[in-house]
């Protein structure tokens, strides 16, 4: 292991602090990002951006994604804001990522079990569809 940073938005023991969709490292700092039980408290409408960041500084993923909603809740809101299924997780990051394993687990995690594991490769720009690069633009 060459390189080994820990990020997180609040934990002031982090290595840095950083949104997950505005990370900064310079384009393909890392050979490999890992997050476990990060992605379902970002908003739905923010999942794709952290995923396109993480290709930009990554050229692989490790992804735990929790598909349940969370037992805990502070002033009465729910953890887990992002709750989606399987597939749903696969669309999102095969935007960004080819997938080479995918799996639902049911029988992992404490508390919350129900977890998507996957492993991706980050695309080059010319492996996109020219539709999506024109999404991506806007």
């Amino acid at each position: 292991v060459k390189k080994v940073v820990g990020v997180d938005f609040a934990c002031p023991g982090a290595d840095v602090i950083a949104s997950a969709h505005d990370l900064p490292f310079e384009n393909k700092s890392f050979d490999l990002l890992t997050s476990w039980d990060c992605m379902e408290h970002i908003p739905e409408e923010e999942v794709p951006l952290v995923i396109k960041e993480f290709a930009r500084v990554s050229n692989r993923i490790y992804l735990k994604i929790t598909t349940a909603p969370s037992a805990t809740r502070i002033d009465g809101e729910e953890l887990h804001v992002c709750v989606k299924d399987h597939q749903w997780w696969d669309d999102e990051i095969n935007k960004h990522f080819k997938i080479e394993k995918s799996e639902f687990r049911p029988d992992i995690g404490k508390p919350a079990k129900n977890h998507v594991i996957v492993y991706a490769l980050a695309r080059p720009l010319t492996d996109l569809p020219r539709s999506l690069l024109n999404k991506l633009d806007e």
